[in-house]
């Protein structure tokens, strides 16, 4: 059987990483060679060493030379984890219609330093403190340098936390119910709260959206608030002139964005933008001045809301190759870049491999 069946995690404080384990060496009865297909490293000898006595492992994530990197990750038992695939192709949506929900809440953190914070009825977690009660902090992506680092952070269903974004930041991720975003140029004083059911700020520079089945909304402002009632979306925030704004996102209106004062996007004179996508490529925008005269208009377009992606800001993007790795040309299987590394296999005869993958046996088993 030569499907991928598991892929395996490692975790350190700088960064993580996923491979795909596909063979076992054992050099003694206790020191394990867990040979992985490593992306970052095609066609070479990869693998995660193991030591079953001190229950120990050690991994090269950016040396030429796995068996001597002075930059070897390295790690315990509670620092890698093997994931069956079939529980990552066999999931489903929870936020799509005919949802079947998610047990937890869980984040992707991308901030331009590490002074972010979550917390919990059971603690605070933080880059610095990443475990309290069942709530955790994972490194995700390694950086170089000052590069932003990538964080996953899993909060039990039920929580009610608070962020704290001093940085420049981009948060996304998962409730038991919705799907959400935050993005912030940082404060030491904004503050970010998420339920179940709801995500809101009190700082009108941060903007928030969430999304639940269809529906999707997208405000800032003072008191700014999203919540979803599972069959429409309720937008509540205060624009800088102290006028009450509240817009109901519902299937006849999927996709809405309320702007007030602290968008770089708003035209002048502006007080409060509400834009609703009325067709695939069509905006209606109703703007409110400082008076209170309202004017409404149609222009092309697509809301940021409704794009697949949308772009990260300067700051946040993470260099395109690591200090260490390899050029992306250079990764792509059957350019002729590869060379195939050498394989010590004293214990056991070897299976032959395929391309240019290594030849290496598919399960060798501890030494007599």
């Amino acid at each position: 059987n030569k499907s991928v069946a598991y892929s395996l995690g490692v975790y350190t404080d700088t960064g993580g990483h996923g491979v795909q384990p596909y063979a076992l060496e054992y050099v003694t009865p206790t020191k394990v060679k867990i040979k992985v297909y490593d992306s970052n490293w095609p066609g070479k000898d990869r693998y995660v060493s193991v030591d079953l006595d001190s229950n120990t492992w050690s991994f090269s994530f950016s040396g030429q030379d796995p068996a001597n990197d002075p930059d070897m990750w390295s790690g315990g038992s509670k620092d890698l984890d093997l994931t069956s695939m079939t529980s990552r192709t066999g999931g489903s949506c929870p936020f799509c219609a005919g949802k079947s929900g998610v047990n937890s809440t869980m984040l992707l953190v991308r901030s331009t330093a590490l002074d972010w914070s979550v917390k919990t009825s059971q603690g605070t977690i933080s880059p610095e403190s990443p475990e309290s009660g069942d709530a955790e902090a994972r490194p995700l992506r390694s950086s170089s340098g000052d590069a932003p680092r990538d964080f996953i952070v899993s909060i039990p269903a039920g929580e009610e936390i608070s962020l704290s974004l001093p940085s420049m930041s981009r948060v996304t991720g998962v409730t038991p119910t919705a799907a959400i975003q935050i993005d912030t140029p940082g404060s030491d004083n904004s503050v970010v709260e998420i339920s179940d059911s709801s995500v809101s700020s009190n700082d009108p520079a941060v903007v928030l959206t969430l999304a639940d089945g269809n529906l999707v909304g997208t405000s800032n402002g003072e008191s700014n608030s999203i919540t979803t009632t599972g069959e429409q979306l309720e937008v509540v925030t205060t624009s800088a002139n102290g006028e009450d704004v509240k817009v109901n996102v519902t299937e006849e209106a999927p996709a809405i964005e309320v702007r007030t004062n602290g968008q770089p996007d708003m035209a002048k004179g502006s007080d409060v933008e509400i834009l609703t996508q009325v067709g695939p490529n069509s905006i209606e925008k109703e703007i409110t001045d400082s008076s209170g005269s309202k004017k409404t208009s149609t222009q092309k377009g697509q809301l940021d809301n409704t794009k697949e992606s949308v772009p990260l800001p300067d700051e946040l993007q993470a260099p395109d190759v690591k200090d260490g790795l390899p050029q992306p040309e250079d990764r792509q299987l059957g350019n002729g870049n590869q060379r195939q590394s050498p394989v010590n296999s004293s214990n056991s005869t070897n299976t032959s491999g395929s391309g240019s993958l290594p030849k290496l046996r598919e399960v060798a088993g501890p030494p007599s």
